[in-house]
């Protein structure tokens, strides 16, 4: 069981057989610790925290990891991996590799199995996991007894679908606990929740925005924001089924203009160039901002993109400066909290009622199902999916006039 022991200047973290000193630094912010190595050496890093509960908190994880690798190290397996070294050993290796929303995603899921796993929590053996952990914390979510500490969680608890994205999260940590090696051995020979069923929601909520409604809000984008930012957002989700987080991160040299511009796009990213030929204006969807990870061009509407090329104009954006810079702090994007409330003042100005579960990614749904009468290949390029099964279930809907028409042949 790990200890936590305060001194008067100094205090101590401790995990198997590993101890941490922890202190702090004339002139810096932060709380420090001090590793002591098997050989001696003793080593100094900052845990960048500023507080004694969150620095015992980084410290107790660096602790963890520094066990599992010495017990890796030595050629012995441990008997059990803990929830708590899989925690640390996947947010010291795997963390920084994924994009800052994916990582903080989650660490939250963590987070939220750590706690439904208390009193044992984070000594919980891995082994021990499965269907009925899966069932009691489906039902511990769904009570609203396990939840995060947002503000803007629910607070009554959550619905099947987010359950099962968090399960889905805590089977890939899984999943990559059998990949990443150390000591010459894998750190799950199994996965232990291979085969257990993930929650499922029977009438999931996936509203789209219909043509009265866009049409609606674009009459009101401009009292919402007069400087056009919101409008020309709501434009680009419209025209191009975008996410918001993908629209916020353009940059001004992501917008190609003019068959030249869009080849050397396609060039540097190793597409066709001949595309060009039949795309006079196109965006390019950058890796680090799209859900895919993946670098991604796409045409867009010659009026779009005529209302894109007015916008850059007249706000005088070039190069790498942001399409829609944050005003508090030019040098960033504008943020998804003010994006999301410039939609919901939109909608209260047109005197619409606030979609459940509809938000930005109900442009998204309603972009898929305007196409899907096109191939779907030409769709997925389009839209930016990889996954055909996701296109179908979670974005091109059903709609009356389409199944009329089918009804009658």
């Amino acid at each position: 069981m790990s200890q936590t022991k305060r001194r008067k200047r100094t205090w101590t973290v401790t995990h198997g057989g590993i101890r941490l000193r922890l202190f702090r630094r004339p002139r810096s912010p932060y709380v420090w610790a001090e590793y002591r190595h098997p050989d001696g050496h003793r080593e100094r890093f900052s845990l960048n925290a500023e507080t004694k509960a969150a620095a015992e908190a980084v410290a107790l994880e660096q602790a963890e990891r520094l066990d599992r690798e010495r017990v890796m190290g030595s050629g012995h397996r441990r008997a059990a991996l803990t929830f708590g070294q899989l925690r640390a050993l996947f947010v010291a290796h795997r963390g920084p590799l994924l994009s800052d929303a994916r990582r903080a995603v989650v660490r939250r899921t963590l987070d939220l199995w750590a706690a439904h796993l208390e009193p044992s929590g984070r000594t919980f053996r891995l082994e021990d996991l499965g269907g009925h952990q899966v069932e009691t914390y489906a039902a511990a979510r769904e009570a609203g007894t396990v939840r995060t500490e947002d503000p803007r969680a629910s607070r009554t608890g959550v619905r099947a679908g987010t359950i099962a994205n968090e399960v889905r999260d805590l089977v890939t940590v899984l999943r990559w606990a059998m990949r990443f090696r150390q000591g010459g051995q894998p750190l799950l020979e199994r996965n232990p929740l291979e085969g257990v069923p993930v929650p499922a929601e029977r009438n999931p909520r996936r509203p789209r925005a219909n043509r009265d409604r866009i049409d609606q809000l674009l009459e009101v984008a401009l009292r919402v924001d007069p400087a056009g930012q919101f409008e020309l957002m709501l434009r680009l989700a419209i025209g191009t089924g975008r996410r918001i987080n993908a629209i916020r991160h353009l940059r001004a040299s992501d917008v190609l203009m003019g068959t030249d511009q869009v080849r050397a796009g396609l060039d540097r990213i190793g597409w066709d160039g001949t595309w060009s030929d039949h795309w006079p204006a196109a965006i390019l969807w950058r890796a680090e901002n799209d859900k895919t990870g993946r670098d991604w061009i796409a045409p867009v509407p010659e009026e779009l993109a005529s209302k894109v090329n007015d916008y850059l104009r007249r706000t005088g954006a070039i190069g790498e400066a942001w399409v829609f810079p944050y005003r508090r702090r030019p040098d960033e994007p504008v943020p998804q909290n003010a994006a999301d409330w410039w939609l919901r003042q939109a909608e209260k100005a047109a005197g619409l009622e606030r979609q459940a579960r509809g938000g930005w990614h109900a442009f998204r749904r309603a972009w898929a199902t305007a196409r899907k009468m096109f191939p779907m290949a030409d769709v997925m390029q389009a839209g930016g999916w990889v996954d055909a099964r996701s296109l179908q279930r979670a974005y091109s809907q059903a709609d009356a006039a389409t199944i009329r028409k089918v009804a009658e042949g």
